[in-house]
C-alpha cells in the first residue's frame, strides 16, 4: 500500500461488537488522475455478514455539499443491517449525509 505517490494511510479504533469494543482500523487513500480505489473489508468466519449492497452517497460539510475528491458517505448493508460511513479526512467541521452527522473526519455509525 505504501511507496505510490498520492497514498494516505490512516490508522486508527473502529467500533467493534459489541457497539463498546473498539478495533484496531486501517484506511488506505490513494487518487490518482483518473480513478480512486476505495476497498470495504469485513472478516467474518464463514461468511456470517457478506455485505450485499453499498453505495457512495453525497456528502455535506457544515451544510455544504462537497465533492468526493473532498469527501463522501458509504452506505453499507450486510447481514447484520445498514451502516454509513462517513468519510472527510483533514476537513475540519460537521459531515452530515442524510440524517447522520458527525464531527470526527472518518466515523461509523449503524442506520437500521
Amino acid at each position: 500500500m505504501l511507496g505510490c505517490e498520492g497514498t494516505k494511510v490512516f490508522t486508527g479504533e473502529g467500533i467493534g461488537q459489541p457497539q463498546s469494543e473498539q478495533i484496531p482500523l486501517v484506511m488506505v487513500r490513494r487518487l490518482a488522475s483518473s480513478a480512486r480505489y476505495i476497498a470495504f473489508l469485513e472478516p467474518s468466519a464463514d461468511d456470517e455478514f457478506p455485505v450485499n449492497y453499498y453505495e457512495v452517497l453525497p456528502l455535506r460539510v457544515n451544510g455544504t455539499l462537497v465533492t468526493q475528491e473532498v469527501g463522501f458517505g458509504l452506505r453499507v448493508d450486510d447481514g447484520m443491517g445498514s451502516h454509513l460511513l462517513l468519510y472527510a479526512p483533514g476537513v475540519d467541521g460537521v459531515k452530515s449525509c442524510g440524517v447522520v452527522s458527525s464531527g470526527q473526519q472518518i466515523s461509523w455509525h449503524d442506520v437500521g
